[in-house]
This record gives structure tokens, sequence and C-alpha cells, in this order.
């Protein structure tokens, strides 16, 4: 009994050898930069963020592009204590805020939801008060890239839920944003119910710092990988032409 062979073009193995050496070349992800670093958690305080937005201001020497943040947060365990009430709910509001005499503006300048979010517990915890709070490191994305001119004053808040709860403990979501020893900007502000027209000041400042993912270069394996496939699918394609199937 006969067999039949398929006989494969060379632009099939052209389209293999590009494939293949293409993914070998580029396992490098994307870099993230940080470009502006408003300090580390010190867990001394912490201002709550489900019933307000909080904010802090920042500054760039030159004009860059943002693409995301990380901070620190604590909160209560989600239902701790059977109130359903307690924990995260999966959802950060980001804004960008325009100074406004010292203070955020009552206007965003750019606002969104949080992107590509990453919780990781710390394994600390905050000792000091009746709750149980539990440290986690956040990291986020924005929806776009975020053009900050450089010199010029700015303010990120964030909140910390899919909507505004009463500033009552058993009614709000109990996720507060962590403070740093780092005083630079001075202390940040805090909007109840996110009006944005009632800012006030938290005396507290928090720990975040402001990202920028670079896009990915093609590396040098890549380009290579490219042209060695190009040259094998070449030499393929001469030895199909030499030997024509029968």
């Amino acid at each position: 009994m006969s067999k039949c062979r398929i006989r494969k073009s060379p632009l099939y193995w052209l389209s293999a050898g590009i494939i293949t050496l293409t993914v070998l070349g580029t396992s490098a992800a994307k870099a993230v930069q940080i470009v502006f670093d408003g300090g580390s958690p010190d867990l001394r305080s912490a201002n709550e963020a489900s019933a307000w937005t909080q904010a802090n201001n920042f500054w760039l020497a030159a004009a860059q592009t943002i693409t995301g943040v990380n901070f620190w947060s604590i909160e209560t365990p989600q239902g701790w204590g059977g109130n359903p009430n307690y924990g995260w709910d999966g959802n950060i509001r980001y804004y960008i805020f325009e100074d406004a005499g010292g203070r955020p503006s009552t206007n965003p300048y750019i606002q969104g939801n949080a992107t590509n979010i990453v919780r990781n517990a710390t394994g600390r915890s905050y000792v000091g008060s009746s709750l149980q709070l539990d440290e986690y490191a956040y990291s986020f994305d924005f929806n776009s890239p975020i053009q900050i001119a450089g010199n010029t004053t700015y303010w990120l808040g964030l909140h910390l839920a899919s909507d505004y709860n009463s500033g009552y403990v058993a009614d709000r979501n109990n996720v507060y944003w962590v403070t740093t020893g780092n005083n630079w900007g001075g202390n940040g502000m805090e909007s109840y119910n996110g009006t944005f027209n009632n800012w006030t000041d938290t005396g507290t400042r928090h720990a975040f710092q402001l990202t920028s993912r670079s896009e990915s270069v093609p590396e040098p394996l890549t380009i290579l990988g490219t042209i060695a496939a190009v040259g094998f699918g070449v030499a393929l394609r001469r030895k199909y032409q030499n030997h024509p199937s029968n």
C-alpha cells in the first residue's frame, strides 16, 4: 500500500522559522521605570480611601509620559468580623489633578479605572487599631499613557472602591492608603465622597511611585533570527525547485 506524503512548500517552512525564532528572541518584557518616588510605606498611619478620594502632589523636572502607579494599603480582610462591607472590592479609580493654590483642582485633568492591577500581601500588619489591618503592595496601569509637563505640580488621586461609602467605620470598606516618612511635597489632601469641592488636609503624606513602561525593542536575537529564517527559506526554495515531486 502506497503512502501519501504531503510536500510542504518553502513558504510554509519560511513562516515557521520566522515565528519560532521571533518567539525565542522576544522573551524580554517591557521595562518599567520609576520616574517619581514619593517614598516607601512606614505603616505609622493611613487614610481611608473608599469613602474618601485621597490625593498627594508630585512634580517632575522634565516632561515625562507616565503609565502607572505603585502604592501601598492597609485593609480589613473581606467580611472580617462578619461585616460584609469590609474588604477591597477589586476596583481602583485614579485621577490626575492640576494644582489650584496648593490643593487639587475641583475638576480632574485625567481620570479613569485602573487596569492590569497587581495586589500582593507584604506579610506586615498595622498595629494600633481594633480592626485587623493587613498591608498590601499594589501596582496598576493607566488606561492610556499620560503626558506630564515638566516643572509643574500635579496631584495623584486614588479612590479604592467602586462607589463611595458612608464615613462610618461599619459602613465603609476600610481600605487605607499608607503613609510615608518622605515629606517631599507636604501633606496630602482628601475629599469626602469624591465631590472635589471639599478638599481638606490629611496631616499625612502617602507612599506611592509613578512609573513609565517603555516600548519594547526587538532584541538582536529576534533580528538575527528573522534574517536566518529568511535565508533558510530561500535555501529550501532552491532545493524544492531543483527536486520537484514525482
